[in-house]
């Protein structure tokens, strides 16, 4: 049982302990219907309070072999079913919750590497024997698992689109993101792995120019929600059944919270519908979930009639809308104004009279009494005093390059236009040929090349651990007679120069192997730099000792600092004089650990 591997069920427990509870478990009959298939990729995008997470606790309470959840589902609908069973609580099960993760993480830059550190020091407990140091890709990790037990997983990701959102600005955290989720759900090697992929999140899979980057996951959403429909949110005989409950007058409820048309169903907020039921007073749902002001600028952006569709349907009128050719973002939107060929229009008049037509000053008070005031059509009104186009569709198209902050709350675009942007198009396209070239590929095949070559190199870069390991190994010769025992531990604590971390890492499980049970520390100075590594076997560990606190104990005579679990730790240091006081001082630090 771990944080993220295998989790226990106490999170949908506090689900059934609420006051409030609607039985959403005929959702794991969905879900057993298609495990271990193709259609085993499942995106479930909701709008916020949809209950996005309960239903990703849920999933994991039934599936995951670290929890007993055969009393807390029998008397729900899923008990009912035929597989209840037969799928309960069989399987490894990774879930994890990426808000988690960027919020506990000082750089969005960091989010992929803590989930991969994080997850596969949890696999690396439940599979110790397959999952050795060298491996430190998750989907290689879970092809190994699968390759030597035949066991899948089933793997639950909440708030899966948190990064696309609130790092929308932040290509190379997106591009990262992305290859990430590529790597664990995307080929033939996750197919071997998998028995369910669940994702869920406010957003649709991401898309990638044309394509989407992942596209064997099958979309369920509030614009086509299929088999899911009355699993997101309340339906309205739910609504119901809760208004004769709780004694509220169902026509004030629709009035109010009339929800969403999915398929036959219509479905209903269910945060909205439970604090009404629970506290009494009927309150905004929108208001709860995000301020007005985030949405205000959107609004006035006027795409497509946006902000004139808003005003008809405030006012009670039906507005059809195309929300599958929808596209709201910068280039599409700059674009659009372009090709509407806007005449480009300037005067002078009072800093008074700008302000009253409605122009941006974006200057603050750097204005002196007669400004420039540029008009677009009606896209656009500004201050400014540059040099201007006499149409917009002189620019002929808009591209962003680039986009970075360069002070709080203020962002600099770059972008080329016109004959500069068809240079840009040209010279990437040369180097897109000379890339392929170089990879004996085209350009239509550059894609798949270049993950093909990316594996290869990963294969390589292991075999060349190994290697490493070997030679380390062989240079060191045999060091079984310098063992000490310690209160009855067997302590071995040796030098091994020029070999990294990983190397070390190797190097410990090959001795701790070769020891039995005890306890291994081993040094290395590499390029003027101390690595210390400890390994403690599950019986030393039962007699006291503790890896993460001897190598806090030791670290310090180096000249740094480290930590770690009670079966592993490392540290690192920079100062090589200290070595020999470091390993001689772990007999001591040993002697007080033990009872």
């Amino acid at each position: 049982m771990g944080r993220f591997v295998n989790p226990d069920n106490s999170a949908f427990q506090a689900a059934l302990n609420s006051r409030i509870y609607v039985d959403k478990t005929g959702l794991i009959v969905c879900m057993n219907e298609v495990l271990d298939s193709t259609d085993a990729y499942i995106c479930n995008s909701r709008p916020r309070r949809f209950g996005k997470s309960y239903a990703a606790n849920m999933l994991a309470a039934y599936y995951s072999k670290g929890a007993e959840s055969e009393k807390m589902f029998s008397d729900l609908e899923i008990g009912q079913s035929e597989d209840f069973k037969k799928h309960l609580n069989k399987y490894d099960v990774i879930h994890i919750d990426v808000q988690w993760f960027l919020i506990n993480c000082e750089d969005a830059d960091n989010v992929v590497p803590y989930i991969t550190r994080v997850v596969l020091d949890e696999l690396r407990e439940v599979y110790p024997e397959i999952l050795r140091q060298e491996v430190v890709s998750l989907p290689d990790a879970l092809s190994l698992v699968k390759d030597k037990t035949g066991r899948k997983f089933i793997i639950i990701i909440d708030e899966w689109d948190v990064l696309i959102r609130d790092e929308s600005a932040n290509k190379k955290v997106q591009d990262e993101y992305i290859r990430f989720l590529r790597g664990m759900f995307k080929g033939t090697e996750p197919t071997k792995y998998i028995q369910l992929a669940y994702l869920t999140g406010i957003l649709p899979i991401k898309k990638e120019k044309t394509q989407s980057a992942l596209n064997n996951f099958r979309e369920y959403s509030m614009l086509n929600a299929g088999c899911l429909a009355s699993y997101i949110g309340f339906t309205e005989d739910e609504v119901k059944a809760l208004c004769e409950t709780y004694k509220k007058d169902f026509t004030e409820v629709k009035r109010w919270y009339d929800g969403y048309q999915l398929g036959k169903y219509h479905v209903y907020n269910p945060n909205a519908v439970v604090n009404l039921m629970a506290d009494g007073s009927f309150q905004s749902y929108w208001s709860g979930t995000a301020s007005y002001d985030s949405i205000v600028p959107l609004i006035n952006m006027d795409f497509d009639g946006l902000k004139a569709a808003i005003i008809e349907m405030v006012s009670g009128a039906s507005v059809e809308v195309d929300v599958g050719s929808f596209q709201n973002d910068v280039e599409n939107i700059v674009n659009k104004e372009i090709r509407a060929a806007l005449p480009v229009v300037t005067d002078v008049m009072s800093l008074e009279d700008a302000k009253k037509t409605g122009a941006m000053a974006l200057f603050g008070e750097k204005y002196g009494d007669k400004v420039r005031v540029v008009r677009m059509g009606d896209f656009s009104t500004e201050l400014c005093g540059g040099t201007h186009v006499k149409n917009t569709s002189e620019i002929s198209c808009f591209k962003i390059l680039s986009e970075a902050g360069v002070a709080a709350g203020v962002r600099r675009i770059e972008a080329l236009t016109s004959d500069g942007l068809i240079h840009h198009y040209e010279n990437v396209e040369q180097e897109l040929h000379a890339a392929a070239a170089a990879a004996k590929s085209t350009p239509a095949d550059l894609t798949t090349k270049i993950e093909s070559m990316m594996e290869e190199i990963k294969t390589l870069h292991s075999e060349n651990e190994k290697l490493k390991s070997k030679l380390a190994k062989e240079a060191m010769g045999d060091v079984m007679d310098q063992v000490q025992e310690v209160k009855g531990v067997k302590v071995l604590a040796v030098r091994a120069d020029g070999v990294d971390m990983n190397g070390l890492r190797n190097l410990g499980d090959q001795l701790k192997e070769k020891l039995g049970e005890g306890v291994v520390v081993i040094a290395s100075v590499l390029d003027g730099k101390v690595n210390l590594m400890a390994a403690v076997t599950d019986e030393a560990q039962k007699k006291g000792a503790h890896a993460g606190n001897l190598i806090k104990a030791i670290a310090g005579l180096v000249g740094g600092g480290g930590g770690g679990r009670p079966n592993m730790a490392q540290a690192g240091g920079k100062k090589p004089e200290g070595v020999a006081d470091a390993l001689i001082k772990v007999a001591e630090v040993v002697s007080e650990q033990v009872k």
